[in-house]
């Protein structure tokens, strides 16, 4: 017997998984600077957690990895 899952399919749950996906990426980010003993101010985490671009996030991990400070996250070389 067949399942019909093409409600997965739909708008609003292409929204949740981009949501949750966005979420994941920040809370990840706060994790690797908290790891990494960099101190965020509350402008820097709020800054983090109100991001809904995913390709910025994820920019940010790849520099969090390396960094000595936050602003070697944000400041673009």
């Amino acid at each position: 017997m067949a399942v019909d899952t093409s409600f997965f399919q739909s708008f609003l749950a292409q929204e949740l998984r981009a949501e949750g996906e966005v979420l994941g990426m920040a809370s990840a980010l706060l994790r690797i600077l908290d790891r990494r003993g960099i101190r965020l101010s509350d402008s820097d985490r709020e800054c983090i957690l109100t991001c809904t671009d995913l390709d910025t996030l994820v920019h940010w991990i790849d520099r969090a990895v390396t960094a000595s400070s936050v602003n070697d996250i944000f400041t673009e070389e």
